[in-house]
């Protein structure tokens, strides 16, 4: 096969690039901030608290005359941690003080913050804990004090040293600024600490144990999120789509050559997504996302369109109707708009443009079982809208449906009118919900136990199944209700049109309590229709993904 000439290439879309763009910097500087806490601002502030209870631990241990390095020293203070928190819990749980075996004493309860706030810093198995900054008087080798002044008049000049302890010993450590550290006794340590809380410094905020965990689980998120847009706008970047006008072909990335006579269908389920897929005659798909490139929408549109002549047709006599009808009612001619078939967008959900759903109802007759009834009207539903729809072109559209009994059990309050009746009774009535409803082709007598029912004054049951379809055109839906009564089904009690236009199918179902999702594309039916597949097939469907019930 010869090279595709004159192609064109697809680009980024500048909305995918500058929302990819929002997104990095969004992640990035999350990231940024959680590494800014997770590595300066709380482990600071652990530290700080950690200090001024190391002061607190220490002061304890003048109170009870125990401030030496033998008594004050953890040797194992994880261990120690372990089981001062398992006395502490032993200690709430009880009811009294006296009831419990070895209370803590106060300098193990001041030992005990001590250790836990070293724990939320993660500074517990370290061998030196930093603890303080503090002032000194500079001296020389020879230990004399240096002063500042001419002939030594004046005050001796002054020095920071950075105190830490070190927890197994018991003992601190002072560095000057010249590197040394010399050893510090905990009484010095101590009046180090005194000086630099004093008694005007603010009492430090304790870390809770998930502070640093988290700020880290921040980091990850943020950098491993801009990491992966990056990804994907390089990605994006190296993936190439070209289209050849002449004979609309399309060429995706790697190569692979695509007519509209290689098209078996197109999946738009995801179209209000920006996805299609892409089905070909020879069993392989391929999805796309059609928001990241520009112009490929406009392209596949075009294939469809070349692939499918006749739904178009169908969809230009549709636009062509509705003008006409438009011009002979003097008012403006509306434009003929092509539906784009199985398009869907916030606005369209498949089917005809600015079509109707036709809502269909159904009392079980005696004469058949609870079991059998929905998967026999279904049947006879799909056949009938097979041959409502024959006059314009047949099995074309894409349309969606719901089915089920209305007013399910969890919608019954106190053993009177269901949820689901009150809620078709406005349905009948046109005053709920934001739909325009059409009940003039639902059985009268019906219609009025539909409102008995709802207002209270009939005791008898109305839960009538119900099956939804749309989009239809007006008319099809007109021949779709005359076929269920030539001859009548059995149980059919007429149908409700309803005129505005919902975004989903979803619209239609959840005030009427019934299950949506199911699917008609062409000549195939997909979801989870229950009527029997000789039914499905008589109505000029192939079954496809279609579980029994």
């Amino acid at each position: 096969m010869n090279a595709p000439t004159g192609l064109v290439s697809a680009r980024l879309s500048r909305n995918w690039l500058a929302k990819m763009g929002v997104f990095l910097v969004v992640l990035l500087v999350f990231g940024t901030w959680g590494l800014v806490d997770a590595t300066v601002i709380y482990p600071r502030r652990g530290l700080e608290d950690a200090s001024f209870k190391l002061r607190n631990y220490l002061q304890k241990a003048v109170e009870t005359n125990r401030l030496t390095p033998s008594s004050i020293k953890v040797e194992n203070p994880a261990e120690t941690l372990s089981k001062l928190a398992a006395r502490e819990t032993l200690q709430l749980r009880s009811k009294s003080l006296g009831a419990v075996a070895e209370p803590l004493t106060d300098l193990e309860l001041a030992r005990l913050a001590w250790l836990r706030s070293l724990d939320r810093v993660w500074k517990l198995d370290v061998s030196e804990v930093p603890v303080c900054k503090a002032t000194r008087t500079k001296r020389d080798a020879s230990g004399n004090e240096i002063f500042a002044g001419v002939g030594g008049t004046t005050e001796a000049q002054k020095e920071i040293h950075e105190v830490s302890f070190k927890v197994r010993q018991g003992a601190g450590l002072t560095v000057g600024p010249d590197g040394k550290a010399r050893e510090w006794g905990p009484d010095a340590v101590l009046k180090d600490l005194n000086a630099f809380w004093g008694s005007t410094k603010k009492t430090p905020s304790a870390l809770e144990f998930y502070d640093l965990p988290s700020q880290w689980v921040f980091v990850v998120i943020g950098f491993g999120g801009g990491l992966y847009v990056l990804f994907l706008l390089v990605r994006a970047s190296l993936h190439k789509y070209q289209f050849a006008p002449q004979e609309n072909r399309l060429v995706l990335p790697g190569g692979v050559s695509i007519l509209p006579t290689d098209l078996k269908d197109l999946d738009k389920r995801r179209w209000h997504k920006f996805f299609v897929t892409l089905n070909l005659k020879n069993g392989k798909s391929y999805p796309l996302d059609l928001l990241r490139y520009v112009p490929l929408e406009e392209w596949i549109l075009k294939m469809e369109k070349a692939a499918f002549p006749d739904a178009a047709d169908a969809d230009g006599r549709t636009g062509a109707d509705e003008s006409s009808s438009a011009s002979e009612n003097g008012g403006p001619p509306k434009p003929a708009l092509a539906k784009d078939v199985g398009k869907i967008s916030n606005m369209t959900y498949g089917g005809v443009f600015e079509g109707v759903f036709a809502v269909l109802l159904f009392e079980r007759p005696e004469d058949h079982s609870d079991a059998d009834y929905p998967g026999y009207v279904q049947g006879e539903t799909l056949k009938a809208l097979g041959a409502a729809l024959a006059p314009e072109g047949g099995w074309q559209l894409w349309l969606t449906a719901c089915r089920g009994p209305l007013g399910g059990r969890a919608t019954r309050v106190s053993g009177g009118a269901s949820l689901g009746v009150r809620n078709l009774a406005d349905w009948l009535d046109g005053t709920a919900f934001g739909y325009l409803v059409n009940a003039s082709l639902l059985d009268a007598q019906t219609a009025g136990r539909i409102r008995a029912g709802a207002s209270g004054t009939s005791q008898q049951a109305v839960n009538p199944y119900i099956i939804g379809v749309g989009r239809v055109s007006d008319a099809a839906a007109a021949r779709l209700h005359e076929t269920m009564l030539d001859p009548t089904v059995p149980g059919y009690r007429g149908m409700l049109i309803v005129k505005v236009n919902p975004a989903t199918i979803e619209r239609i179902s959840e005030p009427l309590e019934l299950e949506a999702g199911l699917e008609i594309k062409g000549a195939v039916c997909k979801g989870q229709w229950q009527a029997p597949a000789i039914e499905v097939e008589q109505a000029g469907l192939a079954v496809e993904e279609l579980p029994r019930t």
